[in-house]
């Protein structure tokens, strides 16, 4: 018995105050794919002819849309499902080294997938990051340090063999975002 109140008192009571559901906001860091982005940039501009340049301009046309109906339908799925959207940023990978080094500037984007020209003053922000897993549909919760969150947080949506079947088959972000927010949603319950 003893051992349990220890445990409670270490273990549960220290987990539980890293991730506050009423007062910290979730980073929702969205994968741009920021290399892909200057691999075509550069491809431009060091393009000799016409067609290979106009080849490359397309390529990043088709590269920037991809990753804004991402971000957008991202956005909108954590917005309709997360415990409290109020509490939510989202921040593109490609502006997250600013914000770890403390530069004020905007950072956030708005519902339509473009950045907010609000100015953001990182350190006085109380997060946790959701980060993008293996792929799109994948995301992970961390702490400020880039740790992995501890149980009971939910840190990741974890996978049966049916239910990677029907993310593979079906729509697999909207499926992994609200289980992932229902799962962040009853962690939260119990916290109160």
């Amino acid at each position: 018995m003893l051992f349990l109140v220890v445990f409670q008192m270490i273990f549960v009571d220290r987990i539980h105050s890293q991730v506050n559901c009423q007062e910290q906001f979730a980073l929702v860091r969205l994968y741009m794919n920021k290399p892909k982005l200057d691999f075509y940039t550069l491809s431009i501009n060091k393009a000799s002819a016409q067609k290979e340049k106009e080849y490359f301009q397309n390529q990043l046309l088709k590269h920037i849309d991809n990753r804004k109906a991402y971000s957008q339908k991202v956005i909108q799925l954590f917005k309709d499902n997360y415990v409290n959207a109020d509490k939510l940023r989202f921040i593109p990978d490609s502006l997250w080294n600013d914000f770890e080094k403390g530069i004020v500037q905007p950072y956030f984007y708005n519902e339509r997938g473009d950045l907010d020209t609000m100015f953001v003053n990182p350190s006085e922000f109380k997060y946790y990051i959701i980060a993008r897993g293996n792929y799109d549909e994948d995301f992970i919760a961390l702490d400020k340090d880039k740790n992995i969150l501890p149980f009971p947080f939910p840190s990741k949506v974890k996978h049966s063999i049916l239910s990677k079947i029907n993310t593979v088959v079906g729509d697999g972000m909207k499926v992994t975002i609200e289980r992932y927010c229902k799962n962040i949603k009853k962690y939260c319950s119990s916290m109160k």
